[in-house]
């Protein structure tokens, strides 16, 4: 696909979502039944995680492509208030990856998804604040292993020992809620993270999501 001149860019841009709208029709179908996640998504997840799903749709001519894929997995955390499950936890990732001339088109686009994805996690978090009467913590957006991530994080009930219905226990176990984005030259990754974690591991996985996008080679996906 060439693009020669500024109009026919932006004319291709305007047209990108179209063409991957229709590649996903065709392939989208077929790739959500497969059970097993594909291990280009898998490398993506945190390697002590249980992954749940993964898929990924490409689409273009020749070298001239965009793969847009996306996964999760159920993550490990230990607390005295959790009784019931080894991964209270889950991230989920969306990715695009764009090959040949398509990097035009995602060069175009700049900075301004990621600041979207940032902004927009900002308001809901500052919504939720104002919904649960100050439940939550003010919002946090920090950098982050190349990327950028905004949480909150809140206290939930622990479970008391008694089984009694009156009885409420103690405000001590932490929960979070993280959205995260990062970008390389062709590629874009956001995250998403919720669940009964605390803020340290949860940042935690979300370096490990970070760091194996900037390795992962998508070129070779077929």
């Amino acid at each position: 696909m060439r693009i020669s001149d500024p109009m026919s860019r932006t004319i291709a841009l305007a047209a990108l979502p179209l063409v991957i709208a229709t590649a996903v029709i065709a392939v989208v179908a077929a790739a959500q039944t497969q059970e097993s996640c594909p291990p280009i998504i898998a490398s993506l997840l945190p390697k002590n995680g249980s992954v749940r799903d993964g898929q990924y749709v490409k689409s273009g001519e020749g070298g001239d492509f965009v793969i847009r894929g996306s996964g999760s997995a159920d993550i490990p955390f230990e607390h005295r208030c959790i009784t019931s499950s080894k991964f209270p936890a889950r991230v989920s990732i969306k990715v695009d990856y764009y090959g040949g001339e398509m990097v035009l088109l995602f060069e175009m686009q700049g900075s301004e998804p990621n600041q979207e994805i940032i902004n927009g996690a900002m308001r809901e978090f500052e919504q939720a604040k104002r919904t649960l009467n100050n439940a939550m913590s003010e919002p946090r957006r920090e950098k982050l292993a190349g990327g950028e991530i905004v949480y909150t994080e809140y206290m939930s009930e622990c479970p008391s020992k008694e089984e009694v219905m009156a009885d409420i226990g103690e405000m001590a176990l932490p929960n979070i809620k993280l959205r995260g984005v990062i970008s390389t030259g062709n590629a874009r990754l956001e995250v998403t993270l919720e669940g009964q974690i605390s803020v340290e591991p949860a940042k935690a996985a979300v370096t490990e999501v970070f760091e194996n996008f900037k390795k992962a080679d998508f070129s070779k996906v077929k």
